[in-house]
């Protein structure tokens, strides 16, 4: 259990960083299609 706990836990602090970077650029790249239109 512990082992799975340990893994769940790196997944995340890994996964929620690569998520928030991703909707930045997204949420950069919409703002910037907008603007071209």
């Amino acid at each position: 259990m512990a082992f799975w706990q340990y893994l769940y836990t790196g997944f995340n602090e890994f996964v929620s960083p690569v998520l928030f970077v991703l909707f930045l650029v997204n949420d950069t790249a919409i703002q910037q299609y907008s603007a071209q239109q």
